[in-house]
């Protein structure tokens, strides 16, 4: 996974990248945080993550989407992300000690653009800007279930 962050850290052009689950670690995002071009970034899932991670992707100033749901990343990376000012959304489900968090009220209150804060908390608000993402994978979730179906009926 390290070798894959170096290499794709090389690609300036990119502007999104998901790599949910995939290993990543506070390292990959070292190399991460030099692609200045992105502005959507998932890397949900990849419990390598930890708040020195997240700290490196503060570089990523032009960042409108950042997913960091389900790593070890904790209320403590929320100061690290008061320079990103073009952040619209922010989603960090799974995350320890967020919701009661006074940086949370300090964050929002730093970052003009952002809209949609999603954390574990089922509220209406939660996830306003993100519906086709989820939907998509609720979807990928039912063939799945189909494909099992089918095989244990052969």
């Amino acid at each position: 996974p390290m070798c894959r962050c170096a290499y794709l850290s090389k690609i300036k052009t990119l502007t999104s990248l998901e790599l949910c689950g995939g290993g990543i670690g506070d390292l990959g995002c070292a190399h991460i945080a030099t692609i200045f071009n992105l502005t959507s970034l998932n890397l949900s899932q990849n419990e390598s993550i930890t708040n020195r991670g997240a700290a490196s992707l503060a570089a990523l100033v032009n960042l409108k989407a950042l997913n960091l749901s389900n790593t070890c990343v904790n209320s403590g990376a929320l100061k690290f992300f008061g320079g990103l000012l073009k952040l619209q959304s922010l989603a960090l489900y799974g995350c320890k000690d967020m919701e009661d968090s006074p940086r949370l009220s300090s964050l929002q209150s730093e970052l003009p653009s952002l809209r949609c804060l999603r954390l574990n908390s089922a509220s209406n608000e939660d996830g306003v800007i993100d519906h086709n993402i989820e939907t998509e994978e609720e979807e990928d979730d039912e063939e799945e279930e189909e494909a099992r179906k089918s095989k244990t009926k052969s």
